[in-house]
């Protein structure tokens, strides 16, 4: 099914139905013909009882929509090719123990922290951040002047039949009098603040996880306070869209009162794919019912997924090595020395003809190789491309085997180079051919 969501209203409906949530990123989806609540923050979002169903309605549905000013385009990295199995364990974020919020309740206080062991036993790294700045941001939706756009979407409604739109709502939008635009840049301002907070979080952890919602109420319980107990449920949804983020809300157990419990997943823009293919682990260890039927899901897809990775591994054996005159190319495009380490006892090693900048030649040969020095670096996957692109002949990536087997984007050199080449491989090690070029004292 789909639904639409600025503030949460496609994922906390999810999670008390025990039902994923797709809330994408905003244009990713049409808003063709879909009545706006805060058009510049709306997008369609899509309730599914599996991952693969939430997947395959992004699939269809996140094509850009030209008729649609806000459109975005999806990026071919977030696609169904990016769809599977996740390949590396992940760092996922959750608040500060100080920062959470359940209003009393108890039982799901006990099933986030359950979730938040689940995801440590499916192999993430979970790290506590601090999440006071999206808090803050997620009160500009209602306290701030994104409430004189609510009133603009409904501006004809509420002067020519105010009657006809309830009451709690009427309220809400009619204090869109009291903003003025000087609050509204300034709103901007703090909101540019918080979004760059946002990307400096997202540049240390993959994912966020945070409660859907804090717990939930009866109806009769809203009806008595509806402003406030919304606003309470909205706890954790509230600043998404502000951000720019997507997030997919994920069934999680049920409360004491039999309500279903459940967690959100949040990504920067663009990482639905993501998203989607880390839940799959999962869907598939939790086991829990879908909606509410008795079945639980079960599948024998194999999902062959292209790396979606944030960031490439590649090995360098020469002028990029730490230190070496090259290295500024990868430090400067924001790499990080992973490891050093040693190709398998299948390479040979030259030094290649040329200059000012020496550099080395590495040849794989099964018949009489050795292992050569190498450092393993993560290169931000945005800035692999121009990487490459300055790589002059005969050298290239290509895929190198290291000492335990594994095999990661690395250096590698067109065999015809290495005719009048000089042979280094019994040095094994870039830095020692280099030391010995020095004079000697």
């Amino acid at each position: 099914a789909l639904g639409t969501d600025t503030a949460g209203s496609g994922r906390v409906p999810a999670m008390l139905n025990n039902i994923y949530g797709l809330k994408p990123s905003r244009g990713v989806f049409s808003m063709s013909g879909v009545l706006p609540a805060c058009r510049t923050l709306d997008c369609p979002s899509v309730f599914a009882l599996c991952v693969a169903d939430a997947e395959k309605v992004f699939s269809v549905a996140a094509v850009k929509d030209t008729g649609d000013a806000y459109a975005r385009a999806n990026p071919f990295n977030n696609s169904s090719r990016f769809f599977g199995e996740p390949l590396d364990p992940q760092i996922i974020g959750v608040p500060r123990a100080s920062q959470l919020e359940f209003f009393g309740d108890e039982s799901s206080a006990q099933l986030f922290h359950k979730a938040i062991e689940d995801w440590r036993a499916l192999g993430a790294e979970i790290v506590e951040v601090d999440i006071d700045p999206l808090l803050l941001a997620a009160k500009l939706l209602y306290e701030g002047p994104w409430v004189a756009e609510r009133y603009a979407a409904i501006e004809l409604l509420l002067t020519t039949q105010p009657d006809a739109v309830h009451e709690v709502v009427r309220g809400i939008v009619e204090t869109a009098a009291d903003k003025s635009a000087v609050a509204a840049f300034k709103a901007e301002y703090a909101l540019q603040e918080y979004r760059a907070y946002a990307e400096r979080l997202f540049g240390e952890i993959d994912f966020l996880l945070s409660p859907t919602a804090p717990r939930s109420y009866l109806i009769a319980e809203l009806l008595e306070d509806p402003v406030q107990l919304n606003s309470n449920m909205g706890f954790y949804t509230n600043y998404m869209n502000l951000l720019d983020l997507c997030g997919l809300a994920i069934p999680a157990g049920f409360m004491s009162n039999g309500i279903p419990f459940g967690v959100t997943l949040i990504a920067p823009r663009f990482r639905e794919a993501s998203l989607l293919s880390q839940a799959l682990g999962w869907e598939r260890k939790q086991q829990l019912p879908m909606g509410a039927s008795s079945e639980t899901y079960s599948t024998k897809t194999d999902f062959s997924a292209v790396s979606n990775r944030k960031d490439i591994a590649v090995a360098v054996c020469g002028a990029h090595l730490e230190g070496m005159p090259l290295n500024w190319q990868l430090s400067e495009r924001g790499a990080k020395l992973i490891s050093a380490t040693t190709t398998s006892e299948n390479y040979r090693f030259y030094a290649l003809p040329g200059g000012p900048v020496k550099r080395p030649g590495l040849i794989r040969d099964e018949e009489s190789g050795c292992s050569i020095h190498v450092e393993v670096w993560s290169l931000p996957a945005k800035e692999f491309g121009s990487f490459v692109a300055a790589i002059p002949f005969p050298l290239g990536i290509g895929k190198l085997e290291l000492t335990d087997g594994s095999w990661v984007s690395g250096f590698v050199c067109e065999r015809m180079a290495i005719e009048g080449a000089e042979d280094i491989s019994a040095l094994g090690s870039w830095r020692k051919y280099i030391a010995e070029l020095q004079p000697r004292n």
